[in-house]
């Protein structure tokens, strides 16, 4: 896994080490930082293949993790990006912490905003301290903010 890491094939996102509840999953995952060689590697040689594959939402949020990993090098920033799970199944796909401040992000690749789809980050909200920035990016065109949530487009990232 070290050789992967070291020529840049994946990146290992840590789980946040902040107990904000004690049962926490510590388990790094894993993300191609080109999702390329991942839909090679799938057997995903079209955009058509891709639009109906069953793994469509993991490359998009391996997507999404790496083009704010760039972001954050590109502006001479360290990665200080996580994530974080609970034993009990609720996560945030994306940790950014900023100082004693969180970003939190979650990824979401349909095309259609669902009200359900903010569930994660309200319920994180209620826990975190200091409570953090809440972002949903999803793969539709529209950009809003609902129930204190910035709500982005994708085509936001580029």
């Amino acid at each position: 896994m070290s050789v992967l890491e070291a020529s840049y094939i994946v990146m290992l996102l840590r789980p946040h080490h902040k107990n904000f509840n004690k049962r926490l999953v510590k388990q790094p995952k894993l993300y191609f930082v080109d999702t390329g060689i991942a839909c090679a590697l799938l057997r995903i040689e079209s955009i058509d293949q891709l639009s109906t594959h069953y793994l469509r939402g993991g490359l998009f949020d391996n997507w999404v993790i790496l083009e704010r990993l760039k972001k954050r090098f590109n502006a001479g920033l360290n990665s200080n990006l996580f994530f974080w799970r609970n034993n009990n199944g609720h996560e945030i796909d994306l940790l950014e912490e900023k100082g004693q401040d969180f970003h939190a992000w979650e990824v979401k690749a349909g095309e259609t905003f669902q009200s359900d789809w903010l569930k994660g980050l309200k319920w994180f909200e209620k826990i975190a301290d200091p409570i953090p920035q809440l972002t949903l990016i999803y793969g539709g065109d529209r950009s809003t903010t609902r129930m204190g949530v910035s709500i982005y487009s994708w085509r936001n990232l580029i």
